[in-house]
């Protein structure tokens, strides 16, 4: 039984080990839908277009989006209760688990709206995100639930806003509107002063970066068309025109992610709004596409500025890779266990040791003093009685033989 249960602990330390670890490769697609959160290795980074599960929503939950933090590869997970009308975030720290912190958002939302011209975005940099409602209100809020302010729109952005992103390196909010793309100045005082496009497009729906080149372009979707890329004052970021770029198939795109020449957007067909397929395009060949059984409410690409290659191996002190640190962290808890079990039982042997003294001790103390000397001096009078018997019969043997010998004479 003790042996069982030191394998079982043994094994718990090495499921916990594999689970801390980050679950979110360099190199992949992060899916989010309403009921899980997915990540997809695709062909032009090397993979095999596998889907692999991360996260799963529990029973009565809905996520409703996701904010990843590309510099530690994090990801927040947005959802609603059915029992609740609050909108809560937390973190995902390992594979299907979510950190014990919940903070509750000033946010309201319907879940039967999901995509339905809603949409989300994040800055994790300054740790706050944006909500975009049907009718176009942007509403900014903090992370950690302590704070919630309306965007106000310049008097001249008279659409519907349906997609914001912020920008660090321009400092400044990005804002499309059905058929506009603007750079907007001044979030912090809520008083934007904004740049637009000159060119326009008829449903756009989602406006993304691509930080990962060193010319920094912005990208657009419509509802029907495709993907466009918005060229930008390289100076000021304000937005000079779009450029067509791919048709992404013919479906109703919804959300957008950029990495390089990998494009991967979502979509829906047959006028249904279930949005629920993913495409994925590298500009050359014919998209493919992978179909989901919820709606998908939010896409990230998870990629490094500093990698060198896409099949390189992400590395970690130095050249160790990842693989290896878990290894040794692994090994290093068998031994550690191991260790741990002869030390109890030279700890035990110790505390046997000492407790049979102890309990000797105890013992003799019990045992009346009188007893033990009446005892010692009954085996002193036994002996030397023995010893005097003794030394009698020999002295009687002696003086018989001396008589035999006399009468003989």
């Amino acid at each position: 039984m003790n042996y069982l249960f030191i394998l079982l602990n043994i094994f718990f330390w090495i499921y916990s080990i594999e689970n801390a670890y980050n679950p979110i490769p360099v190199g992949s697609i992060i899916i989010s839908t309403t009921r899980s959160i997915s990540i997809l290795e695709p062909k032009e980074y090397g993979g095999h277009d596998k889907l692999t599960i991360i996260y799963s929503a529990m029973k009565n939950m809905t996520i409703i989006h996701t904010i990843f933090d590309l510099s530690h590869r994090q990801i927040y997970v947005l959802y609603m209760n059915s029992n609740s009308s609050d909108v809560f975030i937390r973190q995902l720290i390992s594979m299907e688990k979510l950190s014990p912190i919940i903070v509750r958002l000033p946010i309201s939302f319907n879940t039967t709206r999901i995509n339905r011209l809603t949409s989300f975005a994040g800055d994790v940099q300054n740790k706050r995100g944006f909500f975009i409602d049907e009718t176009g209100v942007v509403s900014m809020f903090s992370m950690s639930g302590t704070m919630k302010s309306i965007i106000k729109m310049p008097i001249n952005m008279t659409q519907p806003v349906r997609s914001v992103t912020f920008n660090e390196d321009f400092n400044r909010l990005y804002v499309i509107t059905d058929s506009t793309v603007s750079a907007c100045l001044n979030l912090d005082g809520n008083e934007l002063d904004c740049c637009h496009a000159t060119s326009k497009v008829d449903q756009l729906r989602s406006i993304v970066f691509n930080p990962s080149t060193s010319q920094m372009y912005g990208y657009v979707m419509d509802e029907i068309s495709g993907l466009y890329q918005v060229v930008l004052n390289k100076t000021t970021g304000c937005p000079k025109f779009l450029r067509a770029m791919d048709t992404m198939g013919s479906y109703e795109n919804i959300h957008l992610a950029v990495d390089k020449n990998l494009y991967v957007c979502t979509g829906s067909t047959d006028q249904l709004k279930h949005n629920s397929i993913l495409i994925i395009s590298n500009g050359v060949q014919m998209e493919r596409i992978m179909p989901f059984d919820a709606p998908i409410v939010a896409l990230h690409i998870s990629y490094s500025n500093k990698r060198i290659s896409i099949e390189r191996e992400e590395t970690c002190f130095k050249g160790i890779t990842y693989y290896d640190y878990r290894v040794a962290v692994i090994l290093a808890a068998i031994f550690g266990t191991i260790m741990g079990i002869f030390m109890c039982f030279n700890a035990l042997f110790c505390i046997d040791f000492f407790m049979t003294k102890q309990i000797i001790r105890n013992l003799k103390s019990q045992i009346p003093r009188n007893l033990l000397e009446d005892r010692w001096n009954r085996l002193v009078e036994e002996k030397y009685a023995k010893l005097a018997l003794e030394s009698r019969t020999i002295l009687s043997f002696s003086l018989l033989i001396n008589q035999i010998n006399s009468s003989y004479v």
